[in-house]
């Protein structure tokens, strides 16, 4: 496994330009404001790319933590993953939230509301790009929580409420889930849309409107690949060999494992 894992390494390091992807990404954090000046098309123009190498950086952190540690076997979690199918996914909900948010904005800037008159058609692609690379951030520290917490649980039957106690894990996921979309977000939106009166107080929960449907919309579009996701074999192997199996009552086994282990 530990051989699997350096093959996955050093493709990934060929294949996706992940120092490139790192200073765009530090460029985003420090300054996310955006508008329709050559300078900012040109941070946005990665935009797409991005979405795929922050999904790869996750995966690669996550593969260099285990090399350095091979007692960290919750995450081998990884290696039950199919990245081809966990990329797709990422990338088309994505696309159809950074869409929503597009129309969305673009619907606000045809009102009253704001005094933004601006080409449509570069309105409609800079929030896209924008929204886009939000997600590839999101989904470069989303994706090492998620495979933390999953690899706790099925590794060792931490559930998530211990396996993220303490004062790290506390400031990860406010910064992640609260700061993060305030910040690179909700506040630039809000900026581009520029508010008549009362921008913070009308802005922000329009905004805030704005993106809860986008969110809705991912919510009612079919989901392709759910069955793809993972390899079962791979899975209920980690799981028979897991604390989370183990801890199991002896009559509740044979169910939870019988959607990854049919074939066995």
């Amino acid at each position: 496994m530990k051989e699997e894992i350096k093959i996955l390494l050093l493709t990934l390091l060929q294949k996706l330009p992940f120092w490139g992807y790192i200073i765009r990404l530090y460029s985003f954090l420090r300054s996310p404001d955006f508008d329709e000046s050559p300078s900012t098309e040109t941070d946005l123009r990665y935009s797409l790319l991005d979405v795929f190498s922050g999904l790869g950086l996750a995966a690669t952190i996550i593969g260099f933590l285990i090399l350095e540690d091979p007692s960290k076997s919750y995450l081998n979690i990884i290696t039950a993953i199919n990245p081809v199918y966990v990329v797709a996914s990422y990338f088309y909900y994505s696309v159809i939230f950074s869409f929503a948010c597009s129309v969305l904005i673009y619907c606000l800037s045809l009102t009253p509301l704001t005094f933004h008159r601006y080409n449509g058609k570069r309105l409609f692609l800079n929030v896209f790009l924008h929204c886009l690379r939000f997600y590839a951030a999101q989904g470069l520290f989303l994706g090492v929580l998620f495979i933390t917490v999953l690899g706790y649980l099925i590794d060792k039957g931490i559930p998530p409420d211990v396996s993220l106690k303490g004062w790290f894990w506390l400031v990860y996921i406010v910064v992640t889930l609260v700061w993060f979309p305030i910040r690179l977000l909700i506040n630039p939106l809000r900026k581009f849309a520029r508010f008549k009166r009362f921008e913070l107080l009308l802005g922000f929960p329009i905004i805030v409107m704005v993106l809860y449907s986008a969110l809705v919309a991912n919510q009612l579009v079919p989901m392709f690949f759910k069955d793809d996701i993972l390899y079962n074999d791979k899975v209920c192997n980690l799981m028979k060999n897991g604390q989370f199996y183990k801890k199991l009552p002896e009559e509740s086994r044979n169910k939870v494992l019988q959607p990854y282990c049919m074939s066995q």
